[in-house]
């Protein structure tokens, strides 16, 4: 510094060897005050900020953007797993990128599944019901014909076991 309180009046130095014949034959020596380049760092700085807020704010929409189509592709993914929840029909949603949309191709395989053993336990539950009345009937009339009813009863105790075990 030209002033030591001045950090402005630095002077900025650069030397060079000049060589002959391999042999170093002198120093090349350039001076350059601080406050001569002011200005130009100035300038820089103001555009490295401006930049950088440029970038910061493009950033910032990016990654809003990205959110709310990440949030959509989830609120949709959502109202269909509800309707499948509920019973409704509903178609499963497509796009939202790859891994929301094979997501929700699993979801309809699982719904699809879930569906088929449903029926099946129905079918079953009507099977068990249809076959308990006819069964019910026949152990009845089994436990009755144990004793020792009157013949007329035996005989029509046997035809509802016949009829009941046909049903």
């Amino acid at each position: 510094r030209e002033d030591p309180d001045d950090p402005r009046s630095s002077v900025l130095y650069v030397a060079a060897p000049i060589l002959w014949q391999g042999e170093r034959i002198g120093v090349l020596s350039l001076a350059k005050p601080l406050s001569s380049l002011l200005p130009y760092i100035g300038r820089a700085e103001t555009r490295v900020k401006e930049a950088g807020l440029l970038l910061l704010a493009a950033t910032a929409a990016i990654g809003i953007v990205f959110s709310a189509w990440l949030t959509w592709s989830i609120n949709r993914l959502r109202a269909y797993a509800r309707a499948v929840a509920e019973g409704r029909k509903a178609e499963p949603p497509t796009g939202g990128g790859y891994q929301l949309s094979e997501l929700a191709r699993a979801l309809a395989q699982m719904r699809e599944k879930l569906e088929g053993k449903q029926y099946v336990e129905k079918y079953v539950q009507n099977l068990a019901h249809e076959m308990k009345s006819p069964l019910t009937a026949v152990i009845g009339a089994a436990e009755i014909l144990e004793g020792e009813p009157p013949a007329d009863d035996r005989r029509r105790f046997a035809e509802s076991i016949g009829e009941q075990s046909r049903r």
